[in-house]
């Protein structure tokens, strides 16, 4: 038994169905993707699903509660080989930097100008340490 048969499992071929040799068609243990779904090579079906976020702290205390409690059931019906992943992007601030920038340009006010561009600051050093970023779950 092989590296390949030992990860893939046994009924893997590395070669056929169309695939030409060395390719990536060869190697993943795909069979076919139909309407969303991957059928695997040993007949399993994989669905794989995008979900949007939603800003759970924009909604009302009922609607996260509500959101909380229909997950929290899902979970509990969910098959138990199911897998989660979540990503995070580094966020966007351009255009909030810019609109800072202009607010800071128009403001009379010295004190203001100073907290407008310590708040710019602050807000490369979030984004240059990780600290500000999409979070996708």
């Amino acid at each position: 038994m092989n590296i390949k048969e030992l990860i893939f499992g046994g009924k893997v071929k590395t070669a056929g169905g169309g695939a030409y040799r060395d390719s990536i068609q060869a190697w993943l243990p795909i069979k076919n993707i139909r309407n969303g779904v991957v059928v695997t090579r040993d007949n399993r079906f994989i669905k794989i699903l995008e979900v949007l976020p939603v800003n759970i702290y924009l909604k009302s205390a009922n609607d996260r509660q509500n959101i909380i409690a229909s997950y929290a059931a899902w979970l509990k019906i969910a098959p138990d080989n199911i897998q989660l992943e979540a990503r995070t992007l580094p966020a966007d601030t351009a255009e909030y930097v810019e609109r800072m920038m202009e607010f800071a340009e128009a403001e009379e006010n010295e004190s203001c100008r100073e907290m407008i561009e310590d708040n710019i600051a602050e807000i490369g050093q979030g984004v240059a340490s990780d600290a500000i970023r999409h979070r996708f779950f």
